[in-house]
Formats: structure tokens, sequence, C-alpha cells
């Protein structure tokens, strides 16, 4: 039964990002039936069945501030359905929510932390080559010579208009897939365990980092790679990681420059595409973060209820006018902390923001602190809000920092 546990930990660790696969197909019009959700309730089923007397709260109770950000977030989440514009839909969103809290709360207050750390460094192997698998499967339907027709799994790239395929692997979001990319990267950069695969594993996420073009994602891996170089790594380490991450960028430019000069790609308008940072217009990308980020604030601002209880969790995409997602279940303001104050409050935010980065940065600190760093900087202008790796990685920082062991 033990070996059963690590399998399904394993399991949820590789698979919390996968939202390509859906098990639901076309059956199931509300929601997704996401890999993670049947492996949860795996989990939990084992864990009451034949786990139960070795759950273990202390390292949530022990932890006062912890513990009340926790639940202060929870509370004002609930409190924001009451006022909800949609109180049903608030609801299901919150349920979705819960069974990713309660299933990360539940392991990681039964598995040790020692076979956190041996399985979460496994998963990062075997993630990030099913990573892979997902990302020739996309660039192979992008040039036309392979398809897969089938409601349960979507190999149909984001592209830059028909410059570039955009790489997201197992997620339909480049963005949110690039961050698992990271957050694999960085637990294979700070384990202890020196070995070829490990490097050759690290080499093909940075390269596919970068290749994606997703400059959120981008800044979220520099900015987490410099907090770690500067704070935690020894020189030798800084050294073999820089050529490392050298090696693999000029890796990418050659091979960019290959298929520009064939023609295949169109790197020029891509990242000029990409470079426009100066038009706030709907016309790019950049434009329309920016205008959702103003438009919530401004909504936040203006408005007494939002501003104390939100809209209603998860309800951005009713509130969100003249946009091409507005009234579609994905719209949101493209940034967590300003989709929390719309949707739940100021307390929310509040709470959110003691959480995930006041805490830490007033705390002891950890080897997964960079980590914690970077993904807030990433979340103000992406919002990771039900993604399970994400709040495994936050809660996962707590539960390690009351342990001896360390990853370096």
């Amino acid at each position: 039964m033990k070996n059963i546990g690590y399998l399904l930990l394993l399991l949820y660790l590789i698979f919390s990002g996968v939202d390509r696969i859906n098990f639901g197909g076309n059956s199931i019009e509300s929601f997704k039936l996401l890999p993670h959700i049947p492996i949860s309730i795996f989990i939990i089923g084992f864990i009451f069945l034949f786990k139960f007397r070795d759950i273990e709260f202390s390292w949530i109770y022990n932890k006062k501030s912890f513990l009340l950000a926790l639940c202060s977030l929870i509370f004002f989440i609930l409190l924001s359905i009451i006022f909800s514009i949609d109180i049903f839909y608030s609801a299901k969103r919150l349920v979705l929510l819960f069974i990713i809290l309660f299933t990360i709360i539940m392991i990681l207050s039964v598995f040790e932390i020692k076979d956190i750390k041996k399985y979460f460094y496994h998963a990062s192997i075997y993630g990030s080559f099913l990573f892979y698998l997902f990302n020739i499967m996309l660039f192979m339907n992008w040039l036309g010579v392979f398809e897969i027709n089938s409601n349960i799994i979507d190999i149909k790239p984001d592209v830059i208009s028909f410059f570039i395929p955009r790489l997201g692997g197992f997620s339909e979001d480049v963005n949110r897939g690039i961050c698992i990319l990271v957050m694999y990267t960085f637990v294979l950069l700070v384990s202890s365990k020196k070995n070829k695969l490990k490097y050759i594993v690290m080499f093909i996420n940075i390269f596919f980092i970068f290749a994606s073009v997703s400059r959120t994602a981008i800044v979220f891996f520099l900015i987490t790679l410099i907090i770690y170089l500067v704070r935690l790594s020894s020189f030798k380490h800084m050294l073999s990681i820089l050529f490392i991450t050298t090696s693999s960028i000029v890796s990418l430019v050659y091979i960019i420059d290959y298929y520009s000069d064939n023609e295949i790609i169109d790197v020029e308008s891509a990242l000029e595409e990409r470079m426009t940072l100066n038009d706030v217009s709907h016309n790019t990308s950049t434009g329309i973060h920016f205008k959702l980020i103003k438009d919530g604030f401004h909504l936040a601002t203006s408005d007494l209820k939002i501003f104390l209880f939100g809209s209603g969790y998860g309800t951005s995409y009713k509130i969100i006018k003249g946009y091409g997602m507005s009234g579609k279940k994905v719209g949101n303001f493209h940034s967590q902390y300003l989709s929390f104050w719309v949707e739940t409050g100021i307390f929310t935010l509040v709470s959110l923001l003691f959480l995930t980065i006041i805490i830490p940065l007033f705390s002891s600190r950890n080897t997964f602190f960079p980590l914690i760093v970077g993904l807030f900087f990433f979340n103000q202008l992406y919002q990771l809000t039900n993604e399970p790796l994400y709040w495994f990685m936050i809660l996962y920082y707590y539960k390690y920092s009351n342990t001896e062991i360390d990853y370096v």
C-alpha cells in the first residue's frame, strides 16, 4: 500500500498542470474533468483508508501567521459568495479551489518531507518529459503532419498570428504551461543530485522556456534564477547553471535561425509583436493586459461593494466589458491579485498578500524562497488561482520551513 501512495503522489505532481487532457470530453460542458481531479479523489480515498493515523497537521497550526492568513483567505472568499452576482457559479469555483487545497494539505500532512522531496524530483523529470511529448505533437500539428481527432486530448497549439507556434506543452495556456516548467526546473536546480539526466532535462527545459516567447514566464524564470544564484548558490554551482542557461539559449538561436532561413517560421514579426510594449490598445497582447488591469483597478476603487466584498469569486468574466473574452468563463483581469480584489474584496487581497509574499519576506526563509518571489511577480500579470502546482509550491514552502532538510 505504501508504494501505491507514492505512485499517486508522483502522478499528482506530474499531471497537476495538465489541461490538454479532459476526461469529460464534450459530455460535461460546465467544467473540464482534468487529470488532477480524479487523482485527487484517489489520493484522498487512499489517505482516509490506509493513512488516516499518519495525518499530522502540526506544520499548519505551529505556524500561527500562516494559519491565520490561510483561514482568512478562505473565510473572505466564502463571504464574497454571499454578495456574488452569481452565487451558484462562485460556489462551483470555490469547490474546485477547496478540492485543490484540501488535497495538497492532506498530501503534506501525511507524507514525510524527505519522501515528498524525493518524488518531487522524479516528478520534475517525468513531468518535463510529458511536456516535451506534447510540444512535439503541437509542433507537428502546426506543420500539418500530425493530428489527433479526439475530444479528450487537444494538440492544437497556441500561435502568434501565423508567425510561429507557441509551445506550452501539456497546458492550453502557454504562460501557465511554462510557469509549471519553471517550477520543475527549479526543483531540479536545487536538488543535490548530480547526474547527466538532471542537467540534460534542465538544458531542454530552459530551451523551451525561452522558445515559448512568454514574456511573463521568462521574467519569472529570470527573477527566480537570479535570486537563487545571488543568495543561495555556491560559485561553482553558479558557473555550471550559467553555462547550461547560456548553452540552451545559443542552441535555441541556432534552431530558430534554421527554421527562419527555411521560411517555416517568421521570427522577426513574432518578436516585433512580443516586444511592442507602448501600444496600450486592444490590438496587442500588451495593450489588452494593461487595459484589463486599468479597468479592474477602476472597478475595485469606484464601487464600495466590490471594494469590500467583490463581485463574487470567479465572476470576473461577467463584469469584463468590451473584450473578446467578455462573457466567456476564461475571462479574467490577467492579474491574480487584482482579480482577487475585484472578485472577493480588499480583505481577501490582504490575506492573499500575507500568505504568498509578506510572511515569506519577514519570516525564516528556505531554499524555495526565490521561487515564491518569482511566483509573486508572475501573478502580477497572470493568475494561477486554479493551478494545483502553484498552491502546492506555496503550501510546500511553509511545510518545508519546519524541517532541517536542505536541497543543496
